[in-house]
């Protein structure tokens, strides 16, 4: 019973130390949800992961961009401090963790300890990095930072920069490149240590004396402190060795604005059954549910309307691409029937005017040939009497003497008869020189006339 009684109240000063650490870190501050939700509404939007559960997720920062790497590391009384240039940094890098998701990229889950900076360390004799810490890390009085699943951060997490310009005021010009980051993260020391000391966490990962070692003597800042967040942002302009630290005044908070919260579009890779992050719960009102709800349904809808619009694309491009093959196809389909088209009129052209040539040609040698004939029928007739001529000669006695001078009168006829073959033959000769000459001026004339035709098609 008494050993009972007795780890009853261990629990119980466990419980109630790291209620008062969560409290007497910037207590008095009191901070909220509503303060981090209305003050940075302007720079992101709110995502709800699960019931109880909400994340900030920065906008108009640049796709490479990481939470601290832009700004400085500053030694002061609380340890090493992050000092943002960010309008945003105040609440970021001293309240909460971060968590990369592969939809969402960096995530901010919030939480109510204040720290100087929730980072964990790596170091080599030349050069010293750091990453954010995750949501399943918790702060505790007693042991200090514990994790609720064995992590380790993956190397691309990591900003690694060389010890001389660890506290530049310009350290995220002297990032190492992505492609040196896995060999420095293998030859490196691991490091952190948050302690809880005068009612504040502080930051004591990397030994002071080791940073001077390399770089040089440190000077601590000074810190002030300020309820205006003008003062705050303000001062990232100019380079001095202080450090102001914006206690958030709820009173200048705007309340007026309407929270909005988005509903996740898809299940995280966080497991949200071990963040160390307290849950929430909001208030809104059932329009402003109604109005996340559209929200959510037009971005859906949007998503669809893309995705149809890219099929549609698709679609239509291997459409066109289709018809393009085909009216190729169909083009050379067509000249070649153009070709044989063509090929086919000038054999036909060819003919056409090779039985012109033909026909010119032979028309006088017909006509000459008619008239030969003719006057070979004609000397035939005369040189051979029919047998009516012959019977009727023998059986007229009284004509016989006419008959002989019939017969003289032939063979006059005869002969004058094959003089005229003899001077058609000459003369034949002489036109066949002729017509040779007209032939071949016709064929010029002809394949004139064809190539003029072709040209004109």
């Amino acid at each position: 019973m008494k050993r009972l009684t007795l780890i009853i109240t261990i629990l119980i000063l466990i419980t109630f130390n790291n209620s008062e650490a969560h409290r007497s870190s910037f207590s008095d501050a009191q901070i909220s949800f509503q303060t981090f939700y209305y003050s940075l509404a302007p720079y992101g939007e709110w995502i709800e992961i699960e019931y109880g559960i909400y994340a900030w997720r920065p906008s108009r920062v640049r796709f490479d961009w990481a939470p601290y790497l832009i700004g400085r590391w500053v030694w002061t009384p609380y340890g090493w401090y992050w000092d943002s240039y960010e309008p945003f940094g105040w609440a970021v890098y001293h309240y909460g963790r971060w968590y990369h998701d592969d939809y969402y990229g960096w995530i901010w889950i919030p939480d109510y300890v204040w720290a100087p900076a929730w980072v964990e360390w790596r170091f080599t004799d030349g050069y010293i990095g750091w990453s954010p810490l995750p949501p399943y890390a918790s702060f505790s009085i007693s042991i200090g930072i514990r994790f609720t699943i064995n992590w380790y951060s993956p190397y691309h997490y990591w900003h690694f920069v060389p010890l001389r310009y660890f506290c530049g005021y310009e350290v995220h010009k002297f990032i190492v490149a992505p492609k040196y980051k896995y060999r420095i993260y293998r030859e490196s020391k691991y490091s952190i240590d948050y302690r809880y000391e005068n009612g504040y966490v502080v930051n004591r990962g990397i030994d002071r004396s080791f940073i001077e070692r390399h770089r040089g003597r440190i000077v601590e800042a000074r810190v002030e402190e300020t309820t205006r967040l003008r003062d705050f942002t303000e001062r990232r302009k100019t380079y001095d060795n202080r450090v102001i630290i914006y206690r958030p005044n709820e009173n200048e908070i705007n309340r007026n604005e309407r929270m909005r919260v988005i509903k996740s579009e898809r299940k995280l890779s966080l497991d949200v059954n071990k963040l160390t992050t307290p849950r929430e719960r909001i208030d809104t009102s059932p329009r402003v549910r109604e109005e996340n709800e559209r929200k959510q349904i037009d971005r859906i809808d949007e998503g669809i309307n893309r995705q149809r619009i890219i099929e549609g694309e698709k679609e239509r491009k291997g459409i066109d691409s289709y018809n393009d093959i085909r009216k190729l196809e169909s083009e050379k389909e067509l000249g070649k029937r153009n070709r044989t088209t063509h090929e086919k009129e000038d054999k036909i052209l060819d003919r056409e005017s090779d039985n012109r040539n033909e026909k010119s040609l032979n028309i006088p040698d017909l006509r000459k040939e008619e008239s030969n004939r003719f006057q070979y029928r004609s000397y035939m007739k005369y040189e051979t009497p029919s047998s009516t001529t012959r019977d009727y000669n023998r059986k007229s006695e009284s004509n016989y003497n006419r008959k002989g001078k019939i017969q003289e009168s032939d063979m006059r006829n005869e002969k004058s008869i094959k003089e005229n073959i003899k001077d058609q033959y000459k003369q034949r000769n002489t036109d066949s020189e002729f017509d040779s000459k007209i032939r071949s001026n016709m064929k010029i004339d002809n394949n004139r006339e064809l190539n003029d035709r072709r040209r004109e098609r």
